[in-house]
């Protein structure tokens, strides 16, 4: 996995992984609030979170997303769409992030 910013390999003791450090910056996944800032590029008018229109974007981070998954957390919270490759890669690795989980196609 190719380090990214704010990215700590979750193998270090007591520090948080990739996909900790997107769910601790922006909202619930499926719970933005986007709004055009221009042609492009959306971004939620609370966390900032930017996704290009028109494309999939990883439903964690911000990278495109590559694989279509169902992440839930407990029993209320489902979102469906795509994860990027390092989302994608900690969730197979791991299992259960933050109390998510992900079924990934494929």
């Amino acid at each position: 996995m190719p380090p990214q910013a704010g990215w700590v390999n979750d193998r270090d003791a007591g520090r948080a992984g990739w996909v900790e450090h997107w769910l601790a910056r922006y909202c619930l996944p499926g719970h933005h609030t986007f709004s055009g800032r221009n042609v492009m590029v959306a971004s939620c008018t609370r966390c900032n979170k930017h996704e290009i229109v028109g494309r999939s974007v990883c439903m964690i981070c911000e990278i495109l997303g590559e694989v279509r998954a169902v992440i839930r957390r407990g029993d209320d919270l489902r979102e469906e769409g795509a994860l990027c490759g390092c989302c994608a890669d900690e969730f197979r690795h791991r299992g259960r992030i933050d109390g998510w989980s992900a079924e990934i196609a494929g």
